[in-house]
């Protein structure tokens, strides 16, 4: 179930929103938006560096990549 819900999403988004107001396609590839996407990266690089997100100073792994039910808590329902 995780997987189904979690695991879809391509590494990068980036879209138009002027032109694809639905955000149905997603121009990342795009060498024509290739500048825009370089830049966002650098500033989400930045921003994320700053606030100690796990994904840049480290412990994304057990953060983002398991399941939250599969720690070492307790067991729940017995």
């Amino acid at each position: 179930y995780y997987r189904l819900c979690f695991a879809k999403r391509p590494p990068e988004e980036l879209y138009d929103l002027r032109r694809d107001p639905e955000q149905l396609h997603n121009v990342a590839g795009d060498p024509a938006y290739a500048a825009d996407l370089k830049s966002l990266s650098q500033r989400l690089t930045r921003e994320l560096t700053a606030t100690g997100d796990p994904r840049e100073v480290g412990g994304a792994e057990e953060t983002f990549e398991k399941p939250p039910y599969l720690g070492s808590g307790p067991r729940y329902g017995r």
